[in-house]
């Protein structure tokens, strides 16, 4: 299933990384169900094979409570697949 979309977030609320490798984020509002076609109870994936960097700055965004844009592209499983990540004025 093709699917693209972006969320502004005023912050990142949850973080968790699985056994697979991915980390798995999600805020206020995010997307339940999500468009991937299974309850994803509001997180979005950046997946195993992403750059570490992207990792890292998922988790540096979380800790700071710096707003996020987060822009999603495909599923991975019942997850959005976080493509970029950012926050908005650094």
């Amino acid at each position: 299933m093709a699917h693209a979309a972006v969320y502004d977030a005023q912050a990142l609320t949850h973080i968790y990384a699985d056994a697979e490798g991915r980390v798995l984020i999600k805020w206020a509002n995010s997307p339940r169900p999500g468009p991937c076609g299974l309850e994803n109870y509001g997180w979005v994936a950046i997946p195993a094979t992403a750059n570490e960097t992207l990792k890292a700055l998922a988790i540096s965004i979380y800790f700071s409570g710096r707003p996020a844009r987060i822009e999603t592209s495909g599923c991975d499983g019942s997850y959005e697949r976080v493509g970029s990540l950012y926050s908005p004025g650094g």
